[in-house]
């Protein structure tokens, strides 16, 4: 998955907004392309993702494991949702179906298979008795959880419906739709009870306050709407224009568990908290603007570092998400990023075939290492601070003077990009991952190989040492088996695989 720290897209979690933050940052590790849909469970223990690869997947927040996968639908996974008991997952797909999962076991327990459209939003009833499906047939449905059986259909919105949600108290349905409105229905009748009509574009996305006397909307006409839902009326707007370029999807929103602020999400990936009373913007957390690439801790934790495809690199306070620093200076992608042991430095490496060292304090760049003829894919410090090591597509990798910046020496063997490097834990050695399905280790000190370790296809797309460096591991890449190989570094034998 390729969002940044802070950048979700059309992507909004679900759950305690306490833990929003945290989940934001958990998300771009899941290591899952083109991820449509995020939940959050209500203990906020679990994540569950709904991606394009036709699966939904469950994972362990406090690790960041994957827990498991719900595979069954023939085609994308646009909404995920968690049963209030936790017990059961349910999901919408482009297959026009929404299906019923065990989150104990991963088995489907029923599929709800009457829309005639891709099914786009799902949500369960508060008593966790009913199932709500929204779909680009025009019409969202109610389901007998137990039975699987169409409880009454929705029918009046003229455009596909995209979002839906039940009132706190389950008597009402809420749903958005392409023809620029929100609708709110009786749950026990079918019948509509009112509209919401002042959006000038489609209404992307929908949500009751916690007391359910208000509604929010989310349009691609750049605002989010507060509404009274008793009597239909606007009572404010929430503007939020978005950046030149941005996709014209529209407006993700969420309410605060106390109702007294909103979550507005652009699709030029801006996150923006809002008054409830004043309409007043309380902050904005603006990430990078194109794909992020990469991301380290620093050493005492409390700082994030990313790359991106924006051309910076950019320094987070973990508590506030705030950036505290932008490190400018690449004309194309970055790739790659590290501190330094002592937290003092980020080494980062681009597209224009350079790494660059940069003070942490300053955010000036220092020094940059030329030589390479390829993008630098990998960087990484040695554990005295004393050099820095760098991978590359030219299928090399080398090793350079952190004070002087000049080349040491260069790795050479591997047949295909090297695009992974790491030091071992006593500076001794160092070990490159690359696309030629091998990982190599060689000698710091005379540049020599010491041993190949010989995986599979996309073994050796990522690396690392074991605390002591008695062993290796070689993650594989996405075209391969989906393992990781344990090696032992001193023999060159394979352990065993995950």
């Amino acid at each position: 998955m390729r969002i940044g720290v802070l950048a979700m897209g059309a992507v909004l979690l679900a759950g305690p907004a306490a833990l929003a933050q945290d989940h934001l940052r958990l998300v771009p590790q899941l290591g899952m392309d083109d991820v449509t849909s995020v939940a959050v469970s209500l203990d906020g223990r679990f994540v569950l993702t709904g991606g394009s690869d036709k699966t939904a997947r469950l994972w362990d927040v406090n690790t960041s494991f994957q827990i498991r996968s719900f595979e069954g639908h023939t085609d994308k996974v646009t909404s995920v949702a968690f049963s209030p008991d936790g017990r059961y997952v349910l999901t919408g797909s482009y297959d026009k179906t929404a299906r019923l999962w065990d989150v104990a076991t991963g088995q489907q327990i029923r599929s709800f298979a009457e829309h005639r459209g891709a099914v786009s939003s799902v949500a369960f009833s508060p008593d966790g008795h009913y199932v709500l499906t929204g779909s680009w047939d025009k019409t969202a449905r109610l389901w007998n959880l137990a039975t699987g059986q169409r409880v009454r259909s929705f029918e009046g919105q003229t455009e596909f419906v995209t979002s839906v949600a039940f009132s706190p108290d389950g008597r009402f349905v809420l749903t958005g739709s392409w023809d620029n409105t929100a609708r709110l229905w009786d749950a026990s009748t079918g019948q509509q009870v009112r509209s919401f009509e002042g959006h000038t574009g489609l209404v992307a996305s929908v949500a009751f306050s916690p007391d359910g006397r208000r509604v929010l909307t989310g349009s691609n006409d750049h605002t989010a709407r507060l509404w009274d839902a008793a009597n239909g009326q606007q009572i404010r707007s929430f503007e939020a224009t978005e950046m030149p370029g941005a996709f014209d999807i529209g407006i993700t929103v969420a309410f605060s568990p106390n109702g007294r602020s909103v979550l507005t999400v652009n699709d030029d990936d801006t996150v923006r908290l809002w008054d409830v009373e004043t309409g007043e913007e309380l902050q904005r957390f603006v990430g990078h603007l194109n794909h992020v690439n990469s991301a380290a801790f620093s050493p005492h934790g409390r700082y994030v570092l990313t790359g991106s495809d924006d051309s910076t690199a950019r320094m987070w306070d973990v508590r506030t998400g705030k950036v505290l620093r932008l490190f400018e200076g690449y004309t194309s992608w970055v790739m790659s990023v590290a501190f330094s042991p002592d937290g003092r430095l980020v080494a980062t490496g681009g597209a224009d075939d350079t790494a660059r060292l940069w003070d942490t304090n300053t955010g000036q760049q220092i020094r940059s290492f030329e030589g390479h003829t390829g993008i630098v894919t990998s960087v990484t410090f040695s554990p005295d601070d004393l050099f820095v090591l760098t991978g590359s597509g030219d299928n090399t990798a080398r090793l350079w003077d952190a004070a002087s910046g000049q080349q040491i020496r260069s790795f050479n063997g591997h047949t295909d990009k090297v695009s992974a490097v790491a030091f071992s834990p006593d500076g001794h050695s160092v070990l490159t991952g690359s696309l030629d399905n091998t990982a190599r280790l060689w000698d710091v000190a005379t540049g020599q190989p010491m041993r190949t370790f010989k995986g599979r296809r996309g073994d050796g797309n990522s690396v690392a040492f074991s605390p002591n460096g008695h062993s290796v591991v070689l993650g594989s890449g996405v075209y391969s088996d989906n393992t990781a190989q344990l090696w032992d570094a001193a023999t060159g034998q394979q352990i065993r695989p995950f």
